[in-house]
C-alpha cells in the first residue's frame, strides 16, 4: 500500500546528495536538523544567536556540506492544489476545518507568519508519517499560498 507520501510526489521527484542540492534546499534542511534539532551536529551554533545565525548560515554550509554531504534528500516540486488537498486529510486539521480557506484564514490569523521574497525560497518539508503532511515549513506554506505560488518546493528523506 502506498504512503501518503508516495501518492503525493508520485514518480516526479529526484533523489540527490545533500552536498548537491541548491542552496535554499541545504539552508532549510540545516535549520531543521541541525538549529531547530539536533540530529546534524558537529559545527558549532552555540555562539550564535538566532538573528545572528540566519545571515551566518549560508557561511557555514561549506561545514555541514564536508559532514552530511553524501546524505541523500528527496527534492520535488508539487502543484500547491495537491499539497493543499493532502494537508485537509490531515488528521487534526480534517476533523477542525471544513475547508482549506476556514483552515488557512485560522493559520493567518495566528499571526507570526513571515513575508517571504519570491526569490531563493526554502522548500518545506514532507513527513513520513501518514498524519501528516508536511513535517516543517507550515508557515513558509501558508506565506507561499498567501502569494498566491501554484507550486511549492519540498524535499523528504527517502526511505525503502
Amino acid at each position: 500500500m502506498l504512503s501518503r507520501l508516495d501518492k503525493l510526489i508520485k514518480e516526479d521527484y529526484s533523489i540527490d546528495k545533500f552536498s548537491n542540492l541548491s542552496t535554499p534546499y541545504q539552508l532549510a534542511i540545516v535549520w531543521f536538523m541541525a538549529v531547530d534539532g539536533d540530529a546534524w551536529d558537529g559545527v558549532d551554533l552555540s555562539t550564535y544567536d538566532i538573528k545572528d545565525l540566519k545571515l551566518t548560515l549560508p557561511d557555514l554550509l561549506v561545514d555541514f556540506v564536508s559532514l552530511y554531504g553524501d546524505v541523500l534528500i528527496g527534492s520535488v516540486i508539487l502543484k500547491s492544489v495537491f499539497v493543499i488537498e493532502s494537508i485537509m486529510s490531515d488528521v487534526d486539521i480534517a476533523d477542525e476545518f471544513a475547508s482549506w480557506e476556514e483552515y488557512h484564514s485560522f493559520y493567518l490569523r495566528c499571526g507570526d507568519i513571515p513575508e517571504h521574497s519570491k526569490q531563493s525560497r526554502w522548500p518545506v518539508m514532507l513527513s513520513n508519517d501518514d498524519c501528516e503532511t508536511l513535517r516543517d515549513g507550515w508557515h513558509r506554506f501558508h506565506s507561499y499560498m498567501r502569494d498566491g505560488d501554484e507550486e511549492v518546493s519540498a524535499f523528504f528523506f527517502p526511505s525503502e
